[in-house]
């Protein structure tokens, strides 16, 4: 296995891993957000449920 020297293609590959590890991270957020609004939702809606099926 070859050592990359290339600056530029080193470069290209630590932007683009980092706008990668961006995404990731915002979208792990997203879906933190979206759990907590669950939760909530079965809280407030929790005697209306029906339990006896």
């Amino acid at each position: 296995m070859a050592i990359l020297t290339n600056r530029t293609l080193l470069t290209l590959n630590c932007m683009l891993l980092d706008m990668i590890l961006q995404v990731l991270l915002a979208s792990n957020d997203w879906l933190d957000g979206c759990v907590s609004v669950e939760r909530i939702f079965i809280v407030i809606k929790h005697n209306r449920f029906n339990k006896h099926k």
